[in-house]
């Protein structure tokens, strides 16, 4: 078999011929002669008809065209015979097609039911150590990108803190719910929480509410989701899901692309059906256990979902589905 031969440690090629018998390689090369045992020996595996690679065992690597020789030698002495169904699966149409409908399907359920349970339960055991200083970024990029400082009068920010922290065992190690203001820019009226706990409300929204017991319904929804551990698991998920893509397709940049996104991503993407019903859940039970009636929720919901009609530079992400929203809002309406 005509071969080149590589020596990983110089980008130089050695034009060679190779011959076996029963349990030997020779590699015969203007540099001489040299013969390695089989066993010792590494053959690549098929695909198409792509040259073959031949490790040996001083860490150089023969390069041929000549598959067929290899698939009859490996044939004769019974060594990597997946590499050669492999082969004649992938030369086959319809098997190749089998198989793309086979991993299209296998990718459908795993990144549907599997890389959420997944999600869920690393969110519930990453260390809180780790979580605070992901968050330290992220809130760095986010108020470097999308928000601004507040406009809020201290005064008035300091009152809120007061106000929302009343609800909140702050003796309790994690997470540790903190309360922060921003001026929302073009993400417009909006709350959301970050994965340590940390609670976002814009200037924007704060402008919006006509009673601090709306605001306090948000505070407990947001709330909701950060003892759920959604935000985290929700970067855990897109981490994972583009880790996913950039395997399937080869293409890293895929990945760290999305590394760097992950703080836009996080505020401006949805969270799922479950979640917000969750976080709902939550919100419903502690206004029910401090007696602050349901209607904040119900009317401040309405007035953030008539503002993200009104204007596309509102994005509350918890009203990204409308049918969904106006359900939501029956129930605290209807107090049920």
């Amino acid at each position: 078999m005509h071969a080149w031969i590589y020596d990983l440690h110089s980008s130089t090629r050695v034009e060679a011929a190779l011959r076996v018998d029963e349990t030997t390689l020779f590699v015969e090369s203007d540099q001489g002669q040299d013969a390695y045992d089989l066993a010792s020996v590494t053959f690549s595996p098929r695909l198409g008809n792509t040259p073959r690679s031949i490790y040996l065992p001083d860490s150089r690597v023969c390069e041929t065209q000549e598959n067929d020789t290899i698939d009859a030698l490996l044939k004769r002495i019974g060594r990597d015979r997946s590499s050669i169904l492999l082969h004649f699966l992938e030369s086959k149409i319809r098997y190749l097609l089998a198989a793309i409908a086979v991993t299209a399907l296998f990718s459908y359920l795993f990144i549907v039911f599997a890389l959420p349970a997944i999600a869920k339960e690393a969110a519930q055991n990453l260390p809180a150590s780790m979580v605070y200083r992901l968050d330290a970024s992220t809130l760095a990029t986010l108020d470097k990108t999308l928000l601004k400082p507040s406009t809020l009068p201290q005064t008035r920010q300091d009152a809120l803190r007061r106000y929302f922290l009343r609800y909140v065992n702050t003796a309790q190690e994690w997470p540790k719910v903190r309360i922060l203001f921003r001026s929302g820019g073009k993400i417009g009226a909006n709350a959301f929480a970050l994965p340590d706990g940390s609670i976002v409300f814009t200037d924007d929204l704060i402008a919006m509410a006509k009673d601090d017991r709306e605001l306090l319904s948000i505070f407990f929804h947001e709330l909701g989701h950060v003892q759920k551990r959604h935000a985290l698991q929700t970067v855990l998920q897109d981490t994972a899901f583009y880790l996913l893509l950039s395997s399937i397709t080869g293409d890293v940049t895929t990945a760290s692309s999305a590394f760097a996104l992950l703080p836009t991503m996080l505020v401006e993407s949805s969270y799922s059906r479950n979640m917000e019903l969750e976080a709902d859940d939550y919100a419903y039970e502690m206004m029910q256990r401090y007696h602050v009636e349901h209607k904040y929720f119900a009317t401040i919901m309405t007035r953030l979902m008539q503002d993200t009609n009104e204007s596309n530079t509102s994005v509350m992400r918890y009203l990204a589905d409308h049918p969904l929203a106006q359900f939501r809002i029956d129930r605290f309406q209807k107090g049920e």
